[in-house]
């Protein structure tokens, strides 16, 4: 389905993400949202003759006076409050600022750093940064491995379509094997913003939980092991090591040491503390639900330099002794069928945001907006698009493309 899309900002050029068409795996997915629009409840669509785009949009980073407005013919606005409809050109588009817009530089509900990785986009392991467009593939994954075996079906319609499959034969062909690892890209995500102690850990990378969203196609309930994790790292300047976690997945069999998520966002498995110098995960059988249903795993980690955790992460200029890139190694063990829809690498505050905990704070600025513009101001201005992120980066791109899918 085509989105309302959400307006990014990148060294003074506005960049216009309009009705991106995405869809999201489960734990990932939130279900977009009807607003009241003028008394009907209705979806926002670039399908909509409102958010059609018929002309080529001139205009100002935060708004000007409306003479020299109607002088250079400019027909767009940047705003972030409030005008009276006199104050704008004719036929204005406005591109309001969200009220939770973010620089990314603290704990903003929109500031929400990760990166997924799609283990069914095939990347050019020669050419990564080129453009891979997977026939039948609404999802448009931008990040995958370099590296994968099991097998990825070409059916759009089968359910299975997105997810990495380890079945049949390979169950046996492909035991202690590694069946994803040379995610692209591995160095992209970097601390950045204030020195609050709390926002360095929950928003601005200084931790960070790997996730895994899986299923398996067996009943069977038995410890046997079926996938080992690891995330080797490099080190600007030094060698590098694994991860080193601080909490692992809890191994009681499922359903014990899992919870639902609400509005429909999946399954999650607990973590427990781990001890001292864990620095792979096993994911068993029995934490896994039977029958094909989806999971999301994780695990934490602390990047402060100290021997109980790891290597600082770098910042946006890497300094000697401070972690440059984090790779992703997943060996499969055997035992068991399983397909793998997702590994993501996110903050404890990204994690919250795409379970759903802030929806409602990021869907009521919009309908305020609409009762605002619509229908009042429609023949002087009109809603345009919104600007939510200033200076966005690769880290903050499961953010956008997650609050897209919501709004519309």
């Amino acid at each position: 389905m085509k989105k309302f899309g959400i307006l990014s900002f990148e060294l003074g050029v506005i960049l216009c993400t309009l009705f991106v068409n995405l869809a999201f795996s489960q734990d990932y997915e939130p279900t977009q949202v009807k607003f009241n629009w003028n008394g009907v409840q209705k979806y926002l669509s670039a399908d909509s003759a409102y958010f059609q785009q018929n002309r080529i949009l001139l205009g100002w980073q935060w708004g000007a006076h409306k003479k020299i407005t109607q002088a250079v013919k400019n027909n767009s606005t940047h705003s972030s409050f409030t005008k009276s409809p006199n104050e704008w050109v004719e036929n204005c588009n406005v591109l309001q600022l969200h009220e939770h817009a973010t620089h990314c530089m603290g704990g903003d509900i929109l500031n929400a750093r990760g990166i997924q990785y799609e283990p069914t986009l095939l990347l050019d392991p020669d050419n990564p940064e080129k453009l891979v467009i997977r026939q039948g593939d609404t999802t448009r994954p931008v990040f995958g491995f370099l590296y994968r075996r099991g097998r990825i079906l070409t059916d759009p319609t089968d359910d299975n379509f997105n997810r990495l499959i380890i079945d049949g034969d390979s169950v046996t062909l492909l035991k202690d094997s590694v069946i994803l690892s040379d995610p692209w890209p591995s160095n992209a995500l970097y601390r950045a913003g204030n020195e609050n102690e709390e926002e360095q850990d929950s928003s601005l990378c200084r931790t960070l939980f790997i996730s895994i969203n899986l299923r398996r196609f067996d009943n069977v309930i038995n410890n046997d092991s079926i996938l080992k994790i690891e995330l080797p790292y490099t080190v600007t300047g030094s060698a590098g090591n694994n991860i080193q976690f601080q909490s692992i997945p809890n191994t009681s069999a499922y359903p014990t040491g899992t919870f639902e998520l609400p509005n429909g966002r999946g399954c999650i498995r607990d973590t427990v503390t781990a001890d001292t110098g864990v620095r792979v995960i096993y994911i068993t059988r029995q934490m896994l639900p039977p029958n094909s249903k989806d999971i999301t795993i994780s695990a934490y980690f602390v990047m402060k330099g100290h021997l109980r955790n790891n290597p600082e992460l770098k910042k946006i200029t890497p300094v000697n002794d401070h972690i440059d890139s984090i790779k992703i190694k997943i060996t499969y063990l055997g035992h068991s069928p399983i397909a793998i829809d997702w590994v993501r690498l996110e903050t404890p505050h990204t994690r919250r945001f795409l379970w759903g905990l802030w929806d409602n704070d990021l869907i009521e600025p919009v309908q305020d907006d609409i009762n605002f513009y619509i229908p009042d101001y429609e023949s002087r201005a009109k809603l345009f698009n919104y600007f939510i992120i200033l200076q966005i980066a690769i880290q903050v791109f499961v953010q956008d493309t997650c609050n897209k899918r919501l709004i519309g």
